[in-house]
């Protein structure tokens, strides 16, 4: 029988001053100690509409498994969730603790050795410029079943990046920078040559390690699709995907594999033929990827100018 213990914790509290309180580094009195689990957030940045919050997390006791929760599994727990300043409630992140997505797969974590957690929120509100609560509900092993706890961290600084010129340009961010997987999707430019465009995006692994990404170029089921604002929609002729070119009708797959190393870049291109001459921008562009076998999803890309 599932045994199911609830454990809360209230952080130690870190009070920003200053004008400058946000472009400042974290102190490191903003962790929490649970069920012998410390959680030490390192950093929590916003960009657009996204808050990207980085910790580390340590078993003090002999090895065991736990797992950070993406939503609500314990009615008086309430998911991992998070609080702005203005009172804005966001839930249900993405994320990985260690390799593995959170959600219901455990991570090994040996005694005193920390472990990297990356947990992302989406659709911030504008006025957000602090953390009022991050809430990590979670689930541990124990001898006979599993415990289930939730770790209160209160009052984190927020960090928002300056940009190259000062300016925020937040509606490009957030509708050209998609994150997950550890992994971020940048669209860099739709170009029209003639009738024919050329869209191109980068892909930057996050993590310390390898990843083998799978990216569909001209696949008839699941093929990228990209919708001008007329409301026409397009398949690709061909795709560069690293350094595979595919060709459809021509090359033997329609899809690429491509290894990326830890903190590296890999770049693809898209080749859309015979597009309006009237369409001025992309409303939609949908890229669709693997990693592995069964971890499929799909990268969405918004609003981009025609150059």
């Amino acid at each position: 029988m599932i045994k199911a213990i609830t454990s809360l914790c209230v952080s130690i509290l870190f009070v920003a001053t200053g004008t400058n309180a946000q472009e400042s580094p974290l102190p490191d009195s903003v962790k929490v100690d649970v069920n012998s689990f410390i959680f030490e957030v390192k950093s929590c940045k916003k960009l657009g509409d996204r808050i990207t919050c980085e910790l580390l997390v340590t078993n003090r006791e002999s090895d065991r498994r736990v797992s950070i929760r993406n939503r609500a599994w314990t009615v008086n727990l309430g998911g991992t969730r998070l609080i702005d300043n203005v009172g804005n409630e966001y839930n249900e992140p993405i994320g990985r603790l260690g390799v593995k997505d959170l959600g219901v797969d455990q991570t090994v974590l040996v005694t005193d050795i920390p472990v990297k957690a990356t947990i992302y929120f989406e659709n911030i509100r504008p006025e957000a410029t602090a953390i009022k609560l991050l809430a990590l509900e979670c689930v541990t092993s124990i001898e006979g079943g599993y415990e289930d706890f939730i770790a209160l961290i209160k009052d984190v600084p927020l960090v928002q990046p300056r940009l190259k010129g000062g300016q925020e340009q937040e509606a490009s961010i957030r509708s050209h920078v998609v994150i997950t997987r550890e992994l971020t999707f940048r669209a860099e430019s739709c170009k029209r040559v003639g009738n024919t465009l050329v869209c191109t995006l980068s892909v930057t692994n996050e993590s310390s390690g390898p990843q083998t990404l799978i990216l569909d170029a001209t696949c008839s089921k699941s093929h990228p699709r990209l919708i001008d604002d007329l409301g026409t929609e397009y398949g690709p002729r061909s795709a560069t995907i690293g350094t595979e070119r595919i060709v459809s009708g021509v090359s033997p797959n329609c899809y690429a594999q491509q290894p990326i190393a830890g903190k590296g870049t890999m770049n693809a291109s898209f080749v859309f033929e015979n597009v309006d001459a009237k369409a001025h921008d992309v409303k939609l562009w949908r890229v669709s990827a693997r990693i592995g076998q069964w971890d499929r999803f799909t990268v969405d890309f918004k609003d981009i100018s025609i150059k």
